[in-house]
């Protein structure tokens, strides 16, 4: 379940080489946490709708 919290997805954004959010801001967050669901692919965290799921299909589909 490291989608469910912001320390599993800065943990799995490490794991996976993600850049850490630039900022402490709530969008640069959300930015980062959609790259990280990318960088991971096809798994159970595409079923959590939240705030970064909208950017996270556009940049899975290459329109972000």
């Amino acid at each position: 379940g490291w989608w469910k919290t912001g320390q599993g997805v800065r943990e799995k954004g490490d794991s996976l080489g993600v850049p850490p959010p630039p900022d402490a801001s709530p969008q640069a967050f959300i930015r980062f946490k959609a790259a990280v669901w990318v960088a991971a692919g096809e798994g159970p965290w595409w079923e959590n709708t939240d705030t970064a799921y909208q950017l996270a299909v556009r940049l899975r589909d290459g329109a972000g």
